[in-house]
């Protein structure tokens, strides 16, 4: 009798690259609103989480690649 042969289920690279994507233009958007707001303190410190979780898809997608 034959084995079936496991296959593997397709990645998504788009929906780690949109996600990505999008994180990067919030963090983008929040930078920009710091830059014209009287109080840029939290603003800043929105755009630097939101790089940082873009920091941590842009990992999580590399490591699931190997």
């Amino acid at each position: 009798m034959r084995k079936a042969v496991p296959v593997k289920p397709r990645r998504r690279p788009l929906v780690s690259a949109g996600v990505l994507i999008g994180l990067l233009l919030v963090a983008l958007y929040l930078w920009q609103m710091a830059q014209t707001a009287a109080n840029p303190e939290l603003p800043e410190l929105a755009a630097g989480v939101v790089l940082g979780a873009a920091a941590v898809v842009l990992l999580l997608a590399i490591l699931r690649r190997r």
